[in-house]
C-alpha cells in the first residue's frame, strides 16, 4: 500500500512539474526541479535544461501511471507483498529515465545555454 501510494503521490509531482515547465512558471530555485550545477549557472540555464528534461518527465509519468494500475492489478490477484514489490519496481523504472536525462540531455542543454550568455 506504501509503494501505490507513494507512485501516486510522485505522479502528481512529475505532472505539476511538466506542467510548470511547459508553462515557463519554474524558476531558478534551491527546492524544485533538476538542480545541477549546469542547470543552477543561469536563468537560461535553468529554462534549457528544464526543457530538455520533458522527455524523460513525461516517460517517468508514464510509467508510474502504469505501475500504479500494475500495483492496483498485483494487489488484487496476489496479494500485497506482491504488489509492494511492483510498487518498488515501477518508482525505480519511472526514475531511470529521469536520472539518465539529468546526466546527460538536462545537463548538455544547461551548459549550451549558459555558454550563449
Amino acid at each position: 500500500m506504501i509503494s501505490l501510494i507513494t507512485l501516486v503521490i510522485v505522479a502528481i509531482t512529475f505532472a505539476v512539474l511538466l506542467v510548470m515547465i511547459k508553462a515557463g512558471n519554474l524558476t531558478r530555485n534551491g527546492l524544485v526541479g533538476v538542480r545541477t550545477s549546469a542547470t543552477m549557472e543561469s536563468d537560461a540555464a535553468w529554462q534549457a535544461g528544464h526543457r530538455a528534461a520533458v522527455p524523460a518527465l513525461s516517460l517517468g509519468l508514464m510509467i508510474f501511471i502504469l505501475g500504479t494500475v500494475a500495483v492496483l492489478l498485483t494487489n488484487h490477484l496476489y496479494g500485497d507483498d506482491m504488489a509492494s514489490l511492483a510498487g518498488i519496481l515501477a518508482l525505480l523504472a519511472g526514475v531511470l529515465p529521469v536520472l539518465i536525462a539529468t546526466f546527460t540531455s538536462v545537463k548538455r542543454a544547461a551548459q549550451r545555454a549558459h555558454n550563449e550568455l
